[in-house]
């Protein structure tokens, strides 16, 4: 079975992408939503993926 990147993304990036939005905390910092920038790691029954954000000049999280 083969799992695309666009796949893995889509449910899971765009619920935590909206629920750190949605964050009183993080949510004024971002300026961009999350957005996968690959997968890291492949171990034997896990998958260590990336993801990015563009937030507020000096507010990296």
């Amino acid at each position: 079975m083969e799992i695309t990147a666009s796949a893995m993304r889509s449910p899971f990036g765009k619920k935590v992408g909206a629920e750190l939005m949605e964050d009183t905390e993080i949510g004024p910092m971002v300026i961009q939503p999350l957005k996968m920038k690959g997968v890291e790691e492949f171990g034997d029954y896990s998958t260590v993926l990336s993801f990015g954000m563009t937030t507020l000049p000096g507010m990296k999280t």
